[in-house]
């Protein structure tokens, strides 16, 4: 399932909430919206993938264990 978000940090959070009812794994697009959503898949312990971020910050396995 694929959402656009245009970036909005409300509309991405409305967003994934959809995307969980029909799955367990989401990720992002954008590098803006993946730290926020890896500290949800993070808080509610469900993986958090993505093909396009690019955010080194995010390959810290400690902080971001949730995220791929």
């Amino acid at each position: 399932q694929l959402a656009e978000t245009t970036g909005n940090i409300i509309n991405t959070l409305s967003k994934v909430c959809q995307a969980l009812s029909n799955s367990n794994i989401v990720g992002p697009i954008l590098s803006r919206e993946a730290h926020l959503i890896a500290d949800l898949g993070k808080t509610i312990r469900i993986p958090v993938i993505s093909y396009s971020v690019i955010d080194p910050d995010l390959s810290t396995f400690f902080s971001y264990n949730s995220f791929g």
